[in-house]
């Protein structure tokens, strides 16, 4: 009896030993990944100090489905997708939809290259309000960090470069360093085809900064397939191999499927369309027709036509959406009056908000620029009770600021 029970208790020893060890070993395993994740992200942060996915997202999200099916169906999109080492150079009117056009396409890839071994795709968004961020150096490492995440380095190449930069930490990458740092990722990482989206790139405004990318880039091929957005069609500092060109002008389709969906989500609007169904047909006919090919104005007119506060508002205010020649000016005019119409201390308010967005050294935040509309030149300390609502800076600058 004494043997069976030293037995047993010797067995239960033993499997609670063995339970204890691995977990101790499973928590180390798990802190040894969190510290490699962290030690990845360092990396990334040091060649990439500006990350473009927040601005993907927000991007896709101002698209309505069914909208730019067109061009990524076109012949021209896709040639460039099955060609290797082809530039296709996208160019279109302010406010056509481009950066929506580069998110929608840039989605479309990411669903192609998905789980692939052989192929991968970075992305890059321009912004003239962000000059500080657009040097080449910045937009390749970011470039380079996304090529690099996506292959999924080894604990070995992780803590190798996590400890050459530990080393000299005070060094910046070079445009060049960067260049063949991605040269080395798509060779070394068997890659067939590689796809590289840069958007609105005539709005890197420093001459030397843009050739200086558009050169690496440029000096990649026939490794990479590039696509280009732009308000121009010009090919700084020599052209890139195989370059196409492709104008984009937003379709009428596109154009009458962002104004349905608008309606849609207007209370206002959807609730008079219900009372007069033919009224749908009449706003869409005629934003889609006075829009010119601008998403913008399209939305400008769609913001007026939601204030309207009763269906005979509405109707003056289709009438009035303006139209020939001078339609830019004229819609931006119209907007003007409307916020000088709400009387002294709106139009104040409204005018302060567009000098914070026109002359920020970047894109300010929402609680950002409601901070910055709250303080006044003699306050030492922000005050709370001064902090404006949200939907003010909507509701008072007439579809100037969204």
């Amino acid at each position: 009896m004494n043997d069976f029970l030293n037995s047993w208790l010797t067995l239960d020893i033993k499997q609670t030993t063995k339970s204890i060890d691995d977990g101790v070993k499973a928590l180390n395993s798990q802190e040894e990944e969190k510290n490699l994740q962290g030690k990845l992200n360092r990396i990334v942060e040091h060649f990439a100090p500006v990350s473009f996915s927040e601005k993907h997202g927000n991007v896709l999200q101002q698209r309505q489905d069914g909208t730019g099916q067109w061009f990524l169906e076109s012949p021209e999109f896709q040639d460039w997708m099955q060609s290797a080492g082809q530039t296709l150079w996208c160019s279109g009117a302010p406010g056509a939809g481009k950066t929506v056009m580069a998110s929608t396409t840039i989605q479309y890839l990411r669903e192609k290259v998905r789980g692939s071994s052989t192929s991968s795709l970075a992305f890059v968004y321009c912004d003239y309000r962000q000059r500080q961020d657009q040097k080449a150096s910045i937009l390749l490492g970011n470039i380079w960090a996304q090529l690099f995440r996506q292959r999924g380095p080894s604990a070995t190449e992780i803590e190798q470069l996590f400890g050459e930069i530990m080393a000299r930490f005070d060094f910046t990458p070079t445009r060049t360093l960067i260049t063949n740092m991605i040269r080395d990722e798509l060779t070394n990482g068997n890659l067939d085809r590689t796809y590289i989206v840069v958007d609105a790139l005539d709005e890197c405004t420093d001459e030397n900064e843009r050739n200086g990318f558009i050169d690496s880039l440029r000096s990649l091929q026939p490794l990479v397939n590039v696509l280009v957005t732009s308000r121009t069609t010009y090919l700084d500092n020599g052209e890139f191999s195989d370059v196409r060109t492709f104008r984009f002008i937003p379709t009428d389709e596109d154009m009458s499927i962002y104004v349905n969906a608008r309606i849609r989500e207007s209370k206002k609007m959807s609730g008079y369309v219900g009372r007069r169904p033919e009224l749908s047909d009449n706003i869409r006919r005629i934003v889609v027709e006075r829009a010119n090919g601008m998403f913008l104005l399209c939305r400008m007119h769609l913001d007026s036509l939601s204030r309207a506060i009763t269906l005979k508002d509405l109707k003056k205010e289709l009438n009035r959406i303006p139209e020939g020649e001078n339609v830019v000016k004229d819609t931006y005019d119209q907007a003007m009056t409307r916020i000088r119409d709400q009387g002294t201390e709106i139009e104040k308010f409204a005018l302060r908000v567009i000098r914070w967005v026109c002359f920020a050294k970047r894109p300010l935040k929402l609680a950002e620029l409601l901070c910055a509309l709250a303080v006044s030149p003699e306050d030492i300390e922000l005050d709370e009770d001064a902090v404006s609502d949200e939907s003010d800076i909507t509701n008072y600058c007439a579809g100037l600021v969204v």
